[in-house]
């Protein structure tokens, strides 16, 4: 009970919008399906030597370009849009808390051509008038989750270095960590106590600035669930399977070893 209210004091404490920080924490990520990118597409750049987009909700439509930046607070100009992006609420994208969150930005250049992920700005937004619930930056420089190959920093930048060529080749893959999903969590909870529906309704948007890319396509940002992008961990009873496989196996070549060594005895 006293865990309970100092969750419920803390989510009054803290404020609608909570500046956090996602971490990289995966590249390559998966390479997404034609059919997942529908689906989970948020924002989409145009390609250019340095792009900046903006996707927000005002209550009613999607809201680009330079609009949609100042919704999403200062740092972001916009313009770099493509007509696939779209806010998508949380309920379609199957996300059910803070820790289950999860962004793919995908970099659709050449392999060698690296590109930078200067500014990424995640957005909870209020369905009813787009008011922001939660924001969380990508932070600067860049956070990686420890041991994470393809990704440097150089003078604040986030650097992807692509090692394939092609549209979901090259994702980095992106969460909140631990403490930035409890905010995530707890914000939603004050939104709710303050007379909001539920995590469902939310509308989930992007800012984000990217420099350096010379060839490829458009990059992509994609939002979803663990279950879509994490890559698929091995069931306990397929480990088991291929433990066991792997004892029968050592143990057949060992009797065969023995078997080949043992000595010729004429009849």
């Amino acid at each position: 009970m006293k865990k309970i209210q100092l969750l419920s004091l803390l989510a009054l404490a803290l404020p609608a919008s909570s500046y956090a920080s996602l971490e990289i924490y995966k590249v390559p990520g998966p390479d997404l399906s034609n059919t997942i990118q529908a689906q989970t597409r948020v924002l989409e750049l145009g390609d250019a030597p340095t792009e900046s987009g903006c996707i927000t909700w005002n209550g009613s439509a999607n809201v680009y370009g330079g609009t949609g930046c100042t919704a999403g607070g200062a740092g972001f100009t916009g313009g770099d849009e493509q007509p696939s992006s779209t806010t998508r609420t949380a309920g379609s994208l199957g996300i059910v808390d803070g820790s289950d969150l999860r962004i793919i930005f995908d970099a659709n250049e050449t392999s060698g051509d690296s590109i930078n992920l200067d500014d990424l700005r995640l957005l909870l937004l209020d369905p009813t008038n787009g008011n922001v619930i939660f924001s969380a930056d990508l932070a600067d420089p860049c956070t990686a989750a420890g041991g994470v190959a393809g990704v440097t920093t150089t003078g604040g930048l986030c650097t992807i270095n692509p090692t394939l060529t092609g549209n979901g080749k090259n994702d980095a893959l992106i969460r909140l960590d631990a403490v930035q999903a409890a905010a995530f969590d707890t914000a939603v909870h004050n939104w709710i106590v303050g007379g909001g529906s539920s995590l469902a309704n939310v509308r989930i948007g992007l800012l984000a600035n990217v420099s350096g890319p010379t060839s490829g396509g458009f990059e992509g940002f994609y939002v979803g669930n663990r279950a879509t992008f994490d890559p698929p961990v091995p069931e306990p009873g397929t480990l088991a399977i291929v433990g066991l496989g792997l004892a029968c196996t050592m143990f057949a070549r060992r009797r065969w070893a023995r078997t080949e060594l043992r000595p010729f005895s004429a009849a």
